[in-house]
């Protein structure tokens, strides 16, 4: 089994997604990059491969992704449909207004119950988002402190 880091980066309409394998002495290469873009709109998923080849390029039903949770469940399917399991690791962007984490930290049961108690800004459902996600790997936070309101 091939070791594989997914990369996520959820807003409040579109997720942007790149996966990569690790290589010999634990080099990253990319193996894919995506969106879901238009989510509860005009949903477009589109995935290109490291050559630049369409992998998934179609847009679905609003009522089929109407929020970023649903997005998710997409690109879910597509990774399951592409690498024929889930990540190994997942990398994701968490913007919010509280005061801790500062820096990349392992979200546990632990930390999503802190982040409950904070403003996470440009994604309304991201607790929700990395609840999903922590069930199927480690996913690894990489926290931006908003410094202006």
């Amino acid at each position: 089994m091939t070791e594989t880091v997914l990369v996520v980066n959820a807003g409040s309409s579109s997720i942007k997604f790149q996966l990569f394998s690790v290589a010999a002495g634990d080099q990253l290469e990319r193996r894919f990059k995506g969106q879901i873009e238009g989510v509860g709109v005009k949903p477009h998923l589109i995935a290109r491969g490291f050559k630049g080849e369409d992998l998934i390029d179609e847009t679905r039903p609003s009522s089929e992704v109407r929020d970023v949770l649903a997005a998710l469940d997409k690109v879910v399917s597509f990774l399951r449909a592409h690498i024929g399991q889930l990540p190994t690791a997942i990398g994701h962007r968490v913007v919010h207004d509280g005061p801790d984490y500062s820096e990349p930290t392992v979200i546990n049961e632990a930390v999503l119950k802190r982040l409950d108690t904070f403003s996470l800004l440009h994604c309304g459902e991201k607790a929700s988002a990395a609840s999903c996600l922590l069930v199927n790997g480690v996913l690894l936070g990489v926290f931006e402190l908003r410094t202006s309101l």
